[in-house]
């Protein structure tokens, strides 16, 4: 599922979010991003802060040897 299609799911469901995000994969980076580009208090800000929740973007730590 793409996370246009994932963020058109939970705009539209009368579903609890948990229920319907279960089974899905969504890449964190892009719900990440998608959420720093959006604009704030949208239906979609208020979606994308809960797949956030759900697929939390950790960036990994480079060290320098």
């Amino acid at each position: 599922m793409s996370l246009k299609d994932a963020i058109d799911l939970l705009s539209n469901t009368y579903m609890s979010f948990d229920l319907a995000v279960k089974g899905m994969e969504l890449d964190p980076q892009e719900v990440a991003d998608a959420l720093a580009e959006t604009t704030p208090d949208t239906e979609e800000e208020t979606v994308l802060k809960f797949l956030a929740t759900r697929f939390p973007y950790a960036p990994s730590e480079t060290t320098e040897q």
